[in-house]
């Protein structure tokens, strides 16, 4: 869970993919003193191995029963809602048990903003000790996915009865060059504190 006010630093690799810069973290964690074995899955290959589950090709239906047999809810519309339910609950908790872990290839449905390759998103998050510290993406180029990707999310939110966020317009005519080629992190500062011995 995040506190209604935290701290955030981002910052973006040109050139860089996913890999090259979940190496640079790497560094940068070691730089911070937080050193320790660099563990590396898939969002598929975690479910996997940790929960018996082939994420990327079981239905809605079929994650419905799974979520039931572990007495979760299945009150979801969307599948990319209870994957994260299933995520937190079954997958998450074992992290624990490895100091540094990058979780990568998220289901496309999970994209946000990062590029979408078939069925996956090449977006990933840092784990230490179990503690989600930060949020990497492989970023969109194109305004008009962005947009097409703000508004999905915005008629989200209004099918959940959220508070409307009205589309960026200002931020969307800023990529009418497109971006280029680069990779970004955000990394919660709180949370990353909490994990330096």
């Amino acid at each position: 869970q995040n506190f209604n006010e935290f701290t955030m630093l981002e910052y973006y690799r040109l050139g860089f993919d996913i890999h090259q810069l979940m190496d640079d973290m790497v560094q940068l964690l070691k730089t911070l003193g937080i050193e320790g074995r660099v563990s590396k899955l898939s969002y598929a290959q975690a479910f996997f191995e940790y929960g018996d589950i082939d994420i990327l090709n079981t239905n809605f239906a079929a994650l419905k029963v799974i979520a039931k047999t572990h007495s979760l809810s299945t009150d979801f519309e969307w599948i990319e809602d209870l994957q994260i339910l299933l995520f937190t609950h079954l997958i998450e908790s074992k992290l624990k048990e490895l100091p540094l872990c990058f979780i990568y290839d998220y289901p496309a449905t999970q994209s946000a903003l990062a590029k979408v390759e078939g069925q996956v998103a090449h977006r990933f998050e840092l784990y230490l000790n179990g503690v989600e510290v930060a949020n990497g993406y492989d970023e969109l180029q194109e305004a008009e996915i962005y947009q097409q990707r703000f508004n999905n999310e915005i008629n989200k939110r209004t099918s959940l009865g959220k508070a409307h966020v009205d589309l960026d317009k200002d931020f969307l005519s800023s990529l009418k060059n497109s971006l280029p080629q680069c990779s970004g992190v955000a990394i919660g500062i709180e949370r990353l504190l909490s994990q330096i011995n």
